[in-house]
């Protein structure tokens, strides 16, 4: 953040900090509460007292008590960044033994943390603070969730403390996926605040550029993340340059306004190619305060570009699909090539690396000499926004979108590159996000790669240790994740070559993953090719080139990509998601529920032309077959109604439906409505993250406006993500509008565009109908009630209704705003106060819309 001249006060972090713990928790149960503290009114009300005693299943004799962190010392001044660092453990546990009977699940915990920032003087100062690893915290008893886990500081809190103690209440959450399930389970915490200027400030290490290749940018875009630390809201109006030649502007093509407090990335855009590589450009963002009419700019920041070789790894840069400036590691394959198109292999790295890190770029240096365009996505992330699942896949398919534009702004004269025809490879993390894309996108992959990779997130870290819940609400959370499930779906692999590879010794993410689905594709009458590395562990230097590693790619890439394996039977599972593609010509467009898988048995009969095609809980969906080659059938056999399909047809997509158990073939798009759930409205919850452009946060309350701040902090901290608060008057749904997150407080919320949609809330309370005479559920208002709820927008667009009959249902309701992958929220959850500490326990209604935005059968509507 910028530094100000102005009296410097002596501020310090307490040398002492009080502890509580530990307690369960299951993998990532925190963002549903689950916070046992909740139920003795919060650990923030909680005096200490070192005689007092709490009920814990993990502590001895049942109980665990005060302790304490003593001369914890403080690292650097005020006048740059003060931090501390907080190792916290508790070795009077048997975590051995506890892990003996639990495995990893018995690693995770949460614990309370207390201490102080010493303020001196008689006035208030204003900080940009970070909580590192951390999920939630309270400051002065003000509470925040959302924090930093993964400790990316892309969105500081900017706090005012007072003089005195400033009280800093922590919630611990241990979480192996992030923090190892190796040796002491402790918990590292890295607080740290510095000086900002009361107006626009830069965040430190912010800034997204392209690289120069002969003097020339890759790409014209460029980002840096902006927060407002004034009281006031802020509108950027304009950049300044301070080099003629450098022609930049903002992306945005109207200001960009920033609540008190809200960090943002602000877009920028090169429209000269040509730069100063050895002085770099220098700029400063022009501003306006609301309450000001003069302009203001920020101390100027300095761009420094990389000058990279054309044939080395290089950075370029491109909009992901929210309109958001994001950028990939990209390596043309050699000009020298005589085929006219390549195929793009794509390596998607684990979690905690950054694409642009020497590891990540120079992966596959020891293999210069492949046919194919080489690209390792970031997924906005390090780690990969969501594992690579809806927000970092949709960064997948941007960047590889983004090549051809690359091809021409570098007037690149080798062989082009086929933009369909993907070689997915990937370590850890990425092994997984390999088996995300191979199972969801199989027309589109010519062979997979994946490498130490996890199979599922609930088979990593199993979910144990949840508080108690009824079989149906704990079945909804699990179904929730069922596209992530990729045990459920290794037959939608059938035909691509897939090589896998594992450390023996890896005890980062265990063998048995890889042995699990290779037993599965074998099963399935898909088999893979499986490599264990003896004494090897989870990463070791040429992991990504070993020799028969080098083989498989050497084998696909030197073949005609054109020519896949096309078999004549084959299997589609089909997840309820936005993010399924096409299996051999056909896409699922609907299922008849969301409560179960939708499958497609199919058998061709090329001598007949005919395709038998077996479906269960399919209701609508087409065949495109220019998408893989296959030859046309001249009929089709579903579920046994017989459907010719004309001559004519032959380049054209052949959509069927089904109505009163029979199928037949429709024409137009008209289906495609407000009425009906299909495209990006897909999914569960997360659904909301497939925005076509900046998210939209209407604030419908004079109270919801922290809650809103909260949510957008969130999302950039997490996802890099763009978010605009506006009130409703100043927000109207035009064709470049994206999804939109609706907060309110107490008042009736705005009408639904659907006026018959199932889920309506008003003042007195919430009414939920589910088809059917007299399947009308109301829930009066009370304390702590909130609900989270998906509605349908125009052009497949989605809206997050987020209420609370208080300040604390309202929070509550934020909780359920996805940030961390694994959490399992559904289309709609309505909580009580009681879901503070019982977490997924204090639900009183949760479940899933159908494809006609109806509530599905198997919800828990008690």
């Amino acid at each position: 953040m910028a530094l100000v001249d102005s009296p410097v006060p002596e501020l310090q972090f307490s040398k002492r900090w009080h502890l509580l713990g530990p307690f369960r928790i299951g993998t990532r149960e925190a963002v549903w509460g689950a916070n046992p503290l909740e139920a003795y009114g919060g650990f923030h009300r909680l005096p200490v007292d070192s005689e007092a005693k709490f009920h814990s299943s993990l502590g001895i004799d049942g109980l665990v008590k005060w302790s304490t962190l003593e001369d914890v010392l403080s690292c650097g001044s005020f006048t740059e960044r003060l931090s501390i660092e907080l190792n916290i453990a508790f070795p009077s546990v048997n975590w051995t033994f506890q892990q003996s009977v639990y495995g990893w699940p018995a690693l995770q915990y949460q614990a309370y943390a207390r201490g102080f920032i010493d303020l001196t003087g008689h006035s208030s100062h204003r900080v940009a603070f970070s909580a590192e690893h951390v999920l939630e915290l309270a400051v002065n008893d003000s509470p925040i969730f959302g924090g930093d886990v993964y400790g990316f500081c892309r969105a500081p809190m900017i706090l005012d403390l007072v003089p005195g103690k400033n009280k800093i209440d922590l919630r611990l959450i241990r979480d192996v996926r992030a923090m190892g399930g190796i040796g002491s389970p402790s918990i590292f915490v890295r607080l740290s605040f510095g000086r900002c200027d009361r107006g626009l400030n830069v965040v430190d290490k912010s800034t997204i550029l392209p690289d120069v290749i002969n003097g020339k940018l890759t790409s014209p875009y460029a980002s840096v993340i902006l927060c407002n630390a004034a009281e006031d809201w802020v509108s950027i109006v304009a950049v300044r340059s301070y080099n003629d030649s450098s022609n930049i502007r903002l992306l945005s093509p109207s200001s960009v306004s920033f609540a008190p407090g809200q960090s943002r990335p602000v877009g920028l855009y090169f429209s000269a190619c040509s730069v100063d590589v050895v002085q770099g450009i220098r700029i400063a963002f022009v501003y306006k305060m609301t309450s000001h009419q003069f302009e203001q700019a920020t101390p100027f920041l300095q761009l420094n570009f990389c000058q990279r070789l054309i044939q080395s790894p290089h950075k370029f840069t491109f909009l992901h699909p929210s309109g958001t400036v994001s950028y990939a590691i990209l390596r043309p394959p050699s000009s020298n090539v005589i085929k006219p198109r390549l195929p793009i292999l794509m390596n998607l790295h684990g979690a905690g690396l950054e694409s642009d890190s020497h590891q990540v770029r120079h992966m596959l240096d020891a293999v210069p000499e492949l046919d194919a365009w080489v690209l390792f996505p970031t997924g906005m992330s390090p780690w990969s926004g969501d594992d690579w699942h809806v927000w970092g896949y949709a960064d997948v398919t941007a960047a590889v979108s983004a090549i051809p534009q690359w091809i021409r702004n570098m007037n690149w004269s080798g062989p082009g590159v086929d933009t369909e025809s993907w070689f997915v490879t990937g370590h850890s993390n990425g092994g997984q996000g390999a088996w995300f894309i191979s199972t969801h996108q199989p027309d589109k992959v010519i062979a997979t790669a994946a490498l130490s990779g996890y199979s599922s997130i609930q088979n990593y870290v199993p979910y144990l240790m949840w508080r108690e819940v009824s079989p149906l609400v704990e079945s909804i959370v699990q179904n929730s994740l069922s596209s992530y499930r990729h045990e459920l779906l290794v037959e939608n692999m059938k035909g691509i070559p897939i090589y896998q590879q594992h450390g023996a010794e890896d005890d980062n993410v265990p063998p048995y993953h890889s042995r699990l689905i290779h037993s599965l594709l074998h099963e399935s009458g898909c088999p893979s090719t499986y490599m264990e590395l003896s004494e090897q562990g989870h990463w070791f230097d040429g992991v990504m080139t070993t020799g028969p590693l080098r083989a498989f790619y050497m084998s696909i890439l030197d073949s005609d990509t054109s020519r896949r394996q096309i078999p004549k039977d084959f299997r589609f599972c089909v997840p309820n998601s936005g993010d399924t593609g096409y299996r051999m010509g056909i896409l699922a467009d609907q299922l008849e529920s969301p409560d179960y898988l939708g499958t497609l048995s199919v058998h061709r009969d090329d001598e007949e032309r005919l395709w038998h095609i077996k479906t269960s809980n399919m209701h609508r969906m087409h065949l495109c077959f220019p998408v893989t080659g296959v030859q046309q059938p001249k009929a089709l056999l579903v579920d046994e109604t017989s459907i010719q399909i004309p001559t004519t047809n032959a380049t054209e997509e052949v959509a069927l439906v089904r109505q009163n158990d029979k199928w037949k073939m429709v024409n137009g798009q008209n289906w495609k409505c407000l009425f009906t759930r299909y495209g990006r409205q897909r999914g569960s919850l997360d659904a909301i993250l497939r925005t076509s452009s900046p998210f939209k946060m209407q604030v419908c309350s004079d109270g919801a406006q922290e809650a809103a701040l909260q949510v957008s902090r969130n999302l950039i901290q997490y996802y890099r993500a763009d978010a605009e608060i506006v009130t409703p008057e100043q927000y109207s749904e035009g064709p470049n509008c994206g999804n939109v997150i609706t907060l309110v407080l107490g008042n009736a919320v705005l009408f639904p565009l659907l006026a018959d949609f199932p889920i309506q809330v008003h003042a007195n309370g919430i009414e939920i109908r589910r088809p059917g005479v007299d399947k009308l559920k109301r829930i009066p208002s009370h304390a702590g009630l909130g609900t989270a709820f998906l509605r349908p927008l125009h052009n497949e667009n989605l809206e997050l209704v987020l209420w609370g009959y208080d300040s604390v249902g309202l929070q509550q309701a934020v909780r359920m705003v996805p940030i961390l992958t694994g959490a399992g929220q559904p289309d709609f959850i309505v909580l009580d106060n009681d879901a503070r500490w019982k977490g997924v326990g204090g639900v009183l209604a949760m479940g899933f819309f159908d494809y006609a935005w109806q509530i599905s059968q198997a919800s828990y509507i008690p």
